[in-house]
């Protein structure tokens, strides 16, 4: 880990020497990604916020979507497939490859919940948990839709990763790109 955030006692510990591992890749993104768990924490009253939701949400915080992160998702989509909610939140604890797989998925779910529901959504999600209200429940509530549906929807938007970027870097096509310039 580079960094984590004791919300209950609103503490921020960074190891700088480490700040530059994806997904952070400044001390000062660092100090935003955790700075915005202590304050998801507050909006939430300490309640339990999903590991995915509050990840997504603090690396929406710290910095815009960059190469990087859609090279990374590309790649994960590629080589992994799609996987549940249940699963994402498993992977954060399952070594460096798994939890770096864990922040390319939950930025991209969280990213496209804010595009879909609007930036105010996740903090009216936050302000139900605060209420003692489920995430499930929160979540339904603000954004109209179930849990299950949003999932679903991002899930077949990102058909488009898995269905073409195979196809684009397959050695048919590459090939077939050969064969063209070469009877050009």
């Amino acid at each position: 880990i580079s960094g984590f955030a004791d919300a209950p006692r609103h503490l921020v510990v960074l190891f700088p020497d480490r700040s530059r591992t994806y997904p952070t890749n400044s001390l000062e993104t660092l100090l935003h990604h955790e700075i915005a768990h202590i304050l998801f924490s507050r909006a939430a009253r300490g309640r339990a916020v999903p590991r995915w939701f509050n990840e997504g949400l603090a690396l929406a915080a710290e910095r815009p979507v960059g190469l990087e992160d859609r090279s990374r998702l590309a790649g994960t989509l590629s080589k992994h497939g799609r996987i549940s909610l249940k699963v994402l939140e498993s992977l954060f604890q399952d070594g460096p490859a798994a939890n770096q797989r864990a922040y390319t998925l939950s930025s991209a779910l969280v990213r496209d919940l804010l595009r879909t529901y609007g930036d105010t959504s996740s903090g009216r999600i936050l302000a139900r948990l605060g209420q003692d209200q489920p995430f499930d429940l929160a979540f339904e509530a603000i954004t109209g839709e179930p849990l299950a549906s949003a999932e679903n929807r991002f899930w077949k938007r990102q058909m488009t990763w898995t269905l073409w970027l195979p196809l684009l870097t397959g050695p048919s096509f590459l090939w077939g790109v050969i064969t063209l310039l070469a009877l050009y």
